[in-house]
């Protein structure tokens, strides 16, 4: 969709949303997505051009991209969008590791009946979809499923800590979603991340949260993963998780 049909479509969804911040919206979706490469110029000229908008608010949001970390400037005072930073990757992944276990096992206490309907009901999205190939989509429901738990927790520092950094997970999953090999692996282990949180067994419910996002720290700079026998680890989870429920 055009970005101006797309611009058109968000203020008329919310009219209190400032300009700049639709402009920052669209611009963000896109980067996280790897519309824009890591490494393309940005002209604010032609991106105002594509919004059918002046400058002033492009720049704004560009400048609301730059202090996030997610455009950079270049020796040349031109603009670009910021390298992927297997790093900073992994430095996410280390902070998702402290702040979404925890949610998660404030959540298996707190969530209600039909939240846990919900939450399954996002889980299966995400493995339908994943299975069809259909990773655009897949990668919104994984999106939708982790915010969910967060959003369960009921914890206002934890909600918050998470959306200041849900733009950069946004991006790390669209990584792991150009990963093909890998990306329905990990679609299936959140039925398992489902089954254990309805057990509400909160020390239970921070295990299974932390191991997953565990499994998704092993790359390595040249894009290859570490060798891991993720089915193994998967079968193995299924029977335990299976023996519990029975009991």
């Amino acid at each position: 969709m055009e970005k101006g049909k797309k611009l058109a479509i968000l203020l008329s969804e919310n009219p209190f949303k400032s300009l700049v911040d639709a402009i920052y919206e669209i611009l963000i979706d896109e980067i996280v997505k790897f519309n824009y490469r890591p490494g393309e110029k940005i002209i604010e000229y032609k991106i105002a051009e594509e919004f059918g908008v002046s400058r002033s608010p492009v720049h704004s949001a560009i400048e609301m991209l730059i202090d996030q970390g997610f455009v950079i400037k270049t020796g040349n005072k031109s603009l670009a969008i910021a390298p992927f930073d297997y790093k900073d990757y992994r430095e996410l992944m280390f902070f998702r590791s402290l702040i979404e276990p925890v949610a998660a096992g404030l959540a298996c206490k707190r969530m209600t009946t039909d939240d846990f309907e919900i939450l399954t009901k996002y889980g299966n999205a995400l493995d339908s979809t994943s299975k069809a190939k259909d990773y655009e989509s897949a990668y919104e429901y994984e999106n939708i499923f982790h915010g969910f738990i967060i959003k369960c927790s009921q914890n206002r520092y934890l909600i918050n800590s998470y959306s200041a950094i849900e733009s950069s997970i946004k991006q790390s999953r669209a990584y792991i979603t150009a990963t093909e090999g890998i990306y329905p692996f990990f679609c299936q282990e959140h039925y398992l991340i489902v089954n254990c949180m309805k057990l509400r067994d909160e020390v239970l419910s921070e295990a299974i949260m932390r191991r997953h996002l565990s499994l998704l720290v092993p790359f390595h700079e040249n894009n290859e993963q570490t060798d891991i026998d993720y089915e193994s680890i998967l079968k193995r989870q299924r029977e335990l998780i299976d023996d519990m429920l029975r009991k």
